[in-house]
């Protein structure tokens, strides 16, 4: 399909916040932690929610209707 290198977009950010978000207790920074620390972890658990966001969007809102459109017009074309 023409849309495979786009499903796979996605994967190695969501791989490495895979791993990320166990060892950093979920992205708990612990009580003596710097300003940098904290707002590190913020960055990254606003990234993580982002990226699950964009992905839900194009994986059941844009690549449907890219399917659909791409179908449509083959079939027009034959």
């Amino acid at each position: 399909m023409f849309l495979t290198p786009l499903y796979r977009h996605y994967c190695p950010a969501g791989r490495c916040l895979e791993q990320i978000r166990p060892l950093s207790n979920k992205y708990t920074p612990p009580a003596d932690a710097c300003t940098t620390y904290r707002l590190t972890f913020t960055a990254l658990q606003a990234f993580e929610k982002d990226l699950h966001q964009q992905v839900h969007l194009e994986n059941n809102i844009l690549f449907p209707k890219a399917v659909e459109a791409f179908n449509r017009e083959k079939t027009m074309l034959n």
